[in-house]
Parts: C-alpha cells; structure tokens; sequence
C-alpha cells in the first residue's frame, strides 16, 4: 500500500511539475508532455470505437502461398537487408512473400496504395521484369492532415520520415513513379484497367480502405491481383477486417497462411491456370 501511495505522490509531484512550473520556464516542453497525453487519449478512443464498430472477426479463408500459386516456390528472389524494422512497415516474411508473388506474376504495371518509406515499393520493383512501371501514391509531404478521411492514430504518427527515402538512389528508381495526393480525391483515370498487380496499404480507416480498394479494382486488368496488407486484430486496423469481411460476401478472397496479406481472386475460385 505505501508503494501504490508513493508512486501515486510521485506521479501528482510530475504532473504539478508540468502545469505549474514548467509552463514559465520551458513552454515547448510543457506543449509536447500535454500533446503526447492528448494524442494517447484520443488514439484509446478511437480505437476502442473501431473495435465496437466492426467486431475483428476474421472470417476470410487462409491458405497456403503454394496452394494459390503451384510452383512459386522456385522463385528466385531479390531482398534487400535491413538493420531495422519500421513502424508500420512489413515484416520480412510477410515482404518475401510480396516479392514471390511478383516474380510469378511477372507484372508490366503495378500499383501501391501507401509508399510510406518504400520498403515495400522498392522491393516490387527489385522482383518485376525490367520493363515493369511501378506507380505508389502518398500524401504529399506539407499537407499530411488534408485529406478527405480521418488519418488513422497508429504506430507511424507523427514519425518523421521521407516518402520514399529507401528506393531514393537505388538502381531501379528509375522504374518508379512517385504520385503525391489524398488517394481518396486523386485522379485515377489513366489507371483503369491496366494494372497487373494492385498492392492496397494506405491509410487503415474504412473508408480510406474501402476507397482504395474501389479504385484499385477499376485499375485491374483482366488477369491482375488485388493484395492487402495489415488484415489483423489490431485495433488500428479494425477498418480493414471489416471491409474485407464485407467484400468477402461477394468475392473470394484468401489470407496468405503465416501473413496479414489478403489477396482478391475475383473469378471466385483458385485458377491454376498461369
């Protein structure tokens, strides 16, 4: 009990310290200690809305990156080590699987929803032909909070990074496109029906999701792929289990077996016809 009231005395003594004091003689740190509860209040609530909300019930299929795709297996693949791992970025297993399957789809156009640093673009570019465009669209730099939709409170908030910094120099840069915009407002007509690979991880609200996700099927081509990233029980990413849950009553979509990647197989069944 002395302990609980020590630390309770000690926690009072820090929050004093901040409204009273600090304010006069350090005003920015005052500013950030008040942001930083702010931005932990509003996160819990908003999380705990989408949690009511959609229930993160998964309820697609999971199944066997074999069992899609016969022989991908025999790819040969190009990765790039990294010392770290990026909030909000992809793990290794769930990137190597990215890569395989666009090396067996061996795609001319691709697109991504959500460049962040641009691990993951940059790896589609390392394991497609070397004709491939690769186009990847993220919020421009100066305008982060204007967009249609709510930004999602998750890990990547507020981290300082630059659109794309791990593909900027590469070798295969030159393969691609960097497009700026709100996804939900930008202008995909010269995209329609000739993407052969769509890769959808932006913005994890519903209805940035399912905005997305639209626009990505309009940009299929006759035999492209729709794949998702982030489809888990996380509370920041409610908004994609239950858009995906929702179109799985009218498309067959599968969960890579070991990943949070889904991926739309719009003919309804498996086709092993390559």
């Amino acid at each position: 009990m002395t302990s609980k009231f020590a630390k309770a005395i000690r926690c009072a003594k820090l929050i004093g310290k901040y409204l009273c004091f600090y304010p006069v003689v350090s005003p920015r740190e005052t500013w950030h200690f008040l942001q930083t509860i702010g931005d932990a209040i509003l996160r819990f609530d908003s999380t705990q809305r989408l949690s009511r909300a959609s229930g993160c019930k998964e309820i697609i299929k999971s199944i066997t990156l074999l069992d899609l795709f016969p022989e991908i297996e025999n790819q040969f693949l190009n990765i790039m080590p990294r010392n770290e791992h990026d909030d909000g970025g992809m793990l290794l297993h769930e990137l190597v699987v990215l890569c395989a399957i666009c090396k067996y789809l061996q795609p001319k156009r691709v697109f991504e929803f959500g460049t962040f640093k641009g691990n993951s673009t940059l790896h589609l570019a390392l394991n497609s032909p070397d004709g491939c465009e690769i186009f990847t669209i993220d919020l421009p730099p100066r305008s982060r909070k204007c967009t249609r939709y709510l930004i999602e409170i998750g890990p990547i908030t507020g981290e300082p990074f630059t659109v794309g910094e791990l593909y900027h120099g590469s070798t295969i840069e030159f393969k691609i496109k960097q497009l700026y915009g709100d996804s939900a407002d930008f202008d995909y007509s010269q995209f329609q029906h000739c993407m052969d690979l769509v890769f959808v991880d932006g913005n994890h609200q519903y209805d940035n999701v399912k905005s997305d996700s639209e626009n990505a099927f309009n940009m299929l081509s006759a035999q492209g792929k729709v794949i998702w990233h982030d489809h888990t029980n996380l509370p920041e990413h409610a908004g994609v289990v239950k858009y995906l849950n929702e179109l799985s009553n009218c498309m067959q979509l599968f969960k890579i077996a070991g990943t949070c990647l889904v991926i739309a197989w719009p003919g309804g069944k498996v086709d092993h016809d390559h």
